[in-house]
């Protein structure tokens, strides 16, 4: 790369670096600048390399959500695992936010040792809108999580269907739609690497393959 080149690439850089893509107008003179430097010097095609650092980092950042997006959705199956489980035993599951406190209905000791997780608390931001239920990882999988230093704690959002501060769920067919939003707190501790995303949700999820290929 050349000197004229080489000069617009740190102008370049100098402005991303403070925050400057938001100046389109400071973005469009440099743009302008490269374009004669290229047509004074005969080059046909050229490609910033902060350009292709950034669609690196995006497509990293992308991929990264993936991994992340992967981990919610393995543990969001332990959930509904267990609320159609809970349902099979005892005819429907049930939630409730009072005005003080909230009530559920636990999972007994054979599914939380089975998918190893558990309500905690049931909350919601506006009567009778969604659910906001808190769950946490129990037994070998809290052991990893904590290994890991991941919060046991997650966050699961249940539709309200009936408009209230309570609702039952009496079919286990109806349970996908119903809890289908999950968050856990993976990102929040760690700063890793894709890889290492990877590894935590292969990890995690080792022991539950036969019990995640049922039905």
């Amino acid at each position: 790369m050349n000197t004229q080149l080489n000069e617009l690439e740190a102008k370049l850089q100098k402005l991303v670096n403070g925050g400057g893509f938001r100046n389109w107008r400071a973005i469009f003179d440099i743009g302008v600048e490269f374009g004669q430097c290229l047509q004074q010097q005969g080059i046909q095609s050229y490609d910033p390399d902060l350009w292709k650092r950034l669609d690196e980092k995006r497509t990293e950042a992308r991929l990264i959500r993936e991994a992340v997006d992967a981990i919610d959705n393995f543990l969001l199956i332990l959930v509904q695992k267990s609320i159609k489980e809970y349902i099979t035993k005892n005819g429907s599951w049930s939630i409730d936010k009072g005005s003080l406190s909230s009530e559920y209905e636990e999972f007994d000791a054979g599914t939380t040792s089975k998918y190893c997780v558990q309500i905690l608390r049931v909350d919601m931001t506006q009567y009778g809108g969604v659910f906001e239920c808190t769950f946490k990882v129990v037994g070998g999988l809290a052991k990893l999580f904590k290994k890991h230093k991941i919060s046991e704690q997650f966050e699961v959002l249940i539709e309200n269907d009936s408009g209230y501060g309570h609702t039952t769920i009496n079919r286990v067919d109806l349970v996908p739609n119903s809890v289908s939003r999950l968050h856990c707190y993976v990102m929040n501790n760690n700063n890793w690497e894709l890889d290492q995303y990877k590894d935590f949700l292969q990890v995690i999820s080792k022991d539950f393959v036969f019990c995640l290929m049922e039905d």
